[in-house]
């Protein structure tokens, strides 16, 4: 990621307000929250746990079949019953692999697609269910989000409009994007330009809607100062390229190796990293930044933590934007998720972790 320690911490609904793609991780924390609950509530009020159980795995079982229940077969429509793809799975050296998958089918809210090309990032391989309890068994995890390809079977649903079959698109995969087939909903998927070939599209998603999406939460305007902290990395390239689309001015950090490119890419100023001298100079430069992209840290012990470091270098005022962060980060960021409709904000002053909803607007600009 173009970035090295500084500082080492210690189917769908139809309506389009329900999140069209939501992280695996999101999914476990509210599951993980959920179990909690009734732990307490079973300890104290058992039978009142016991028919909350049934009610919701009645509901779950209802949601389940409007919402992600297959209505075209995707093996009819191929001519065939399982396709090569790379793979998480438990029985593999490391959890990861290549092998024979059923050929995935879509509902009312998704297409399939032939695959032309996908797309890799690092979560991909952090979050690998292949090495989690219980989870790991339920299925054989297809790799990848990041897709581009063409379009064999549109859903009914009208939020598929627009889209036909033989249509060039680009999108998140709802299946698993490395594979010779995938399904994307059709919320979360755009067409592709014919300025751009499958390969270079494939790579768009997630880093470049991740980036669109900072910026849009933090008011990025022309003649602001933005800092990009990884600017050679994936998510830190539309950060600089973004920027200056933008009309902000764009400083960017990364290693010697990398000052070239990032200059090349358009930023206005470039901090080599390896170079303590010119850091510390840079730290201590004082607040001159409208915004800071930070899409180095995380909870990962063998990641940095940029904050603490560059946060003085916001002006007042100022938002600092992050990919990923701490856990305790990652925890506000969930409750935030819940409480920002009632106007109340759970993470940090001037602070916030950013957590993508995939959007066909989104992927569309």
């Amino acid at each position: 990621r173009g970035v090295e320690p500084t500082t080492r911490r210690r189917r769908l609904p139809p309506s389009a307000r329900f999140p069209q793609s939501m992280s695996l991780t999101l999914i476990l924390c509210i599951e993980l929250l959920i179990s909690f609950l009734f732990l307490r509530l079973a300890s104290k009020r058992p039978k009142t746990a016991a028919f909350l159980a049934l009610a919701i795995a009645a509901a779950a079982g209802v949601v389940y079949q409007k919402v992600f229940a297959v209505t075209v077969d995707g093996a009819g429509l191929v001519g065939r019953t399982t396709m090569k793809a790379a793979v998480f799975a438990p029985h593999l050296e490391q959890g990861v692999g290549f092998g024979e998958v059923p050929v995935p089918g879509h509902n009312d809210a998704q297409m399939l697609l032939r695959v032309a090309a996908a797309g890799l990032n690092p979560s991909n391989y952090k979050v690998n269910p292949s090495m989690w309890p219980f989870v790991r068994f339920a299925r054989t995890w297809v790799i990848g989000y990041d897709v581009a390809g063409v379009v064999l079977s549109v859903g009914s649903s009208s939020s598929c409009n627009g889209f036909k079959v033989g249509d060039a698109v680009v999108g998140i995969s709802s299946s698993g994007s490395i594979a010779e087939f995938s399904t994307v909903f059709c919320a979360s998927v755009a067409h592709k330009s014919s300025k751009l070939g499958f390969t270079a599209a494939a790579g768009l998603p997630v880093a470049a809607m991740t980036t669109l999406g900072s910026y849009d939460r933090s008011f990025l305007k022309s003649g602001d100062h933005v800092l990009v902290i990884g600017a050679s990395g994936g998510c830190g390239i539309f950060g600089v390229t973004m920027g200056k689309a933008l009309g902000a001015h764009v400083t960017g950090i990364c290693s010697s190796r990398n000052v070239d490119f990032v200059r090349k890419l358009g930023a206005d100023a470039v901090i080599d990293y390896t170079r303590p001298e010119e850091m510390r100079k840079f730290l201590k430069s004082g607040p001159q930044f409208d915004v800071i992209y930070d899409t180095v840290t995380s909870f990962a012990p063998e990641d940095p933590d940029y904050e603490p470091d560059t946060r003085p270098l916001l002006k007042p005022g100022g938002r600092y934007i992050a990919i990923n962060g701490a856990v305790s980060d990652w925890a506000r960021m969930f409750v935030d998720q819940v409480t920002k409709p009632f106007g109340i904000r759970a993470q940090r002053p001037g602070y916030e972790l950013f957590l993508l909803p995939p959007s066909r607007g989104l992927m569309g600009r």
